[in-house]
């Protein structure tokens, strides 16, 4: 739709998976270096996940960053398994994330919650 919307050029979808299909090979080997080096030896990690429908599919795109990079994950589901796929069975540093289930009983050293996504109400003790 976008590139419609720019310069009204069509790209069939045989187009679209032969595409990704030619890049998955090459990328492949870097995207798993990428997991490994997130696993061993990042102290903090962002992870963070949205839905969306593709031709009335849902889809899932996850990313897991800091400030020295990005990892998209586009996978078909938002369970546990895949947050597992990224950062290993469990992960030795601070994960920040919303209060999604996927990372509520994931294990971790510490867990930072996006405040805007805390339950509400907030109670404070003094």
């Amino acid at each position: 739709m976008l590139l419609w919307e720019l310069g009204q050029i069509e790209i069939g979808v045989g187009t679209l998976v032969g595409t990704n299909e030619g890049i998955d090979g090459p990328v492949a080997q870097s995207i798993h270096s990428l997991k490994q080096w997130i696993k061993q030896t990042q102290p903090h990690i962002l992870g963070d996940e949205t839905l969306w429908v593709v031709k009335g599919v849902k889809q899932w795109l996850w990313i897991f960053a800091n400030s020295d990079f990005p990892l998209f994950h586009g996978p078909d589901t938002p369970c546990p398994g895949e947050l597992e796929s990224i950062v290993g069975s469990s992960y030795s540093g601070v994960i920040s994330s919303d209060d999604f289930t996927a990372y509520n009983d994931y294990a971790v050293t510490a867990q930072q919650k996006c405040q805007a996504h805390l339950p509400y109400p907030v109670t404070s003790r003094h």
